[in-house]
C-alpha cells in the first residue's frame, strides 16, 4: 500500500503528465506508485467524480479501472437495489458497484479473488467511512456456499479469458455462472448481474432462468452494460432502456411480449423529420412498439429509424430535420457538403460508418450529416442536421 507521502505527493501533482512522473525520482516517494494515481484520478474526474474528491483514495492498476463500473452506473444499480439488510458482491474489483450498493444496505460484503485488490479496497472503504462493508479475499462461490441468505448478491462475472482474450456469454466468463446458479439462488433473495452490452439478452435470460427484470444501461448515448435482476415471482420480465444523462435520465419501459405483438406502421416516404433512438433501446429490441407510442412511421423493417411531418417532442433519442435525400457519391456531394464535411450515419446499410466515410472521402465534422438507410427496400441517402434537444444525444 502506498504511504502518505506518496498520496500527497500524487495528489499535489494531480494534473501532471502521469508517464512523465513516472520516469522522475524523488526522494522518498515511489514514483510508479504515484503516477498510477495521478492516471487514477484523471480517469476520477470523469468516471468517479466523487472518488476524485478524496485525496486518499487508492487507485488501482489500470487493468482493474478499465474494468470497473462508472459511478453513474453504480448509482444506477445501487436504485435498483432499493433498502435491503444484507448484501454482498462477489466479484470486488476496484469497489466502485460495492460502494453505492453498500449505502442501500446494512450489511455488506466484498468478496475478491486478488488479495492485493482486497486490500486496497478495504483501504478505500476506511478511507470513504464506509464501515458497514467487510472485504473478504479468496473464492467467492466457496464464500457464498458458507452464507446464510442474503438479501441482495450482486456479480460481476470477468469477461477475459485466460489469454486476456474479451469475452461475452456467461459460459466464458469467470466465475462460470450457469455452474453456480443453484447455489446463488439459494443463498439470495435476489440476484444482479451484470453483463456485456454484446451480450444476447434473450439467451442470457434463458440461462438465468428467473430473470424478472432487464436494464439496458447507457451513459450519454453510448450503451455500457446490461443488468439482469433475478428472483422468485410470476408473469413476464419488465425491460428497461435507459439512458443516464446530467440532464436527467431517459428511460423506456416495455415487455417482450408487447414488441413482439406491435404491428409498425411504415412510411411512404421521408418526412421532415427523422428519429434515431438511443443505444440502449437499440440493444433492448424496442423497435415497432417505440415507433408506435411515439406515432411515428419506420422506415423500413430492418430500419430502427423513424419519421413524421410535424415535430414530436420527448423522443428518446436523436432527432434530425432532413434537407433531403441524396446520391451516395463523391462527385454528387461535392456539390451539396460545403468543404465535403460532414456525420455519417449507417443504419441497415450494407457497409459500416467508417467504411463509407473513407469511400465518399468525407472529413469528420461540420453540423451536416449524411444517414445512409434502407427505406421501403430501396438503398437511400439523407441529408439532415440534428435537431437540438436537451434529452437528446
Amino acid at each position: 500500500m502506498a504511504d502518505i507521502a506518496t498520496l500527497d505527493f500524487a495528489w499535489q501533482h494531480r494534473n501532471d503528465d502521469a508517464a512523465k512522473l513516472a520516469m522522475q525520482r524523488h526522494d522518498g516517494i515511489d514514483s510508479k506508485l504515484a503516477a498510477q494515481q495521478v492516471e487514477g484520478w484523471q480517469t476520477a474526474r470523469t468516471k468517479w467524480p466523487t472518488l476524485a474528491e478524496v485525496p486518499h483514495y487508492m487507485y488501482p492498476p489500470r487493468l482493474n479501472r478499465e474494468q470497473s463500473s462508472s459511478e453513474a452506473t453504480a448509482r444506477y444499480k445501487a436504485t435498483l437495489a432499493g433498502a435491503i439488510g444484507h448484501g454482498a458482491d462477489l466479484t470486488g474489483g476496484m469497489g466502485v458497484d460495492s460502494l453505492f450498493l453498500s449505502r442501500q444496505t446494512e450489511r455488506f460484503d466484498y468478496v475478491e479473488r486478488d488479495e492485493a485488490l482486497a486490500a486496497l479496497a478495504r483501504d478505500n472503504f476506511a478511507t470513504l467511512g464506509q464501515e458497514n462493508v467487510t472485504v473478504h479475499s479468496g473464492d467467492s462461490m466457496e464464500w457464498i456456499a458458507r452464507q446464510e441468505r442474503l438479501d441482495l448478491i450482486f456479480i460481476d462475472p470477468a469477461r477475459r479469458d485466460g489469454q486476456g482474450r474479451r469475452v461475452v456469454a456467461f459460459e466464458d466468463c469467470q466465475p462460470p455462472l450457469r455452474e453456480h446458479l443453484g447455489t446463488l439462488y439459494s443463498r439470495c433473495r435476489r440476484l444482479m448481474v451484470k453483463a456485456s452490452p454484446m451480450i444476447d439478452i434473450r439467451e442470457a435470460c434463458r440461462q438465468l432462468e428467473r430473470v424478472r427484470e432487464v436494464h439496458v444501461v447507457a451513459v450519454k448515448g453510448e450503451c455500457k452494460e446490461v443488468l439482469f435482476v433475478c428472483g422468485e415471482g410470476e408473469g413476464e420480465c419488465r425491460v428497461t432502456a435507459v439512458d443516464i444523462r446530467p440532464e436527467g435520465n431517459v428511460a423506456e419501459r416495455f415487455l417482450p411480449s408487447e414488441e413482439r405483438m406491435a404491428e409498425p406502421r411504415f412510411a411512404d416516404g421521408i418526412g421532415r423529420y427523422l428519429y434515431e433512438p438511443n443505444a440502449a433501446l437499440m440493444k433492448a429490441g424496442c423497435h415497432a412498439l417505440l415507433g408506435n407510442r411515439y406515432g411515428l412511421a419506420k422506415l423500413d423493417r430492418n430500419t430502427h429509424l423513424y419519421t413524421s411531418d410535424t415535430m414530436v417532442e420527448g423522443f428518446p433519442g436523436r432527432v434530425f430535420e432532413v434537407a433531403g435525400t441524396t446520391n451516395l457519391s463523391t462527385k454528387h456531394l461535392r456539390a451539396s457538403i460545403p468543404g465535403m464535411r460532414a456525420h455519417v450515419v449507417v443504419r441497415n446499410y450494407p457497409v459500416d460508418a467508417a467504411t463509407l466515410q473513407r469511400q465518399l472521402k468525407i472529413k469528420e465534422g461540420g453540423d451536416v450529416f449524411i444517414i445512409a438507410t434502407t427505406i421501403a427496400g430501396k438503398k437511400t441517402g439523407l441529408v439532415a442536421r440534428q435537431v437540438t434537444q436537451a434529452q437528446n444525444q
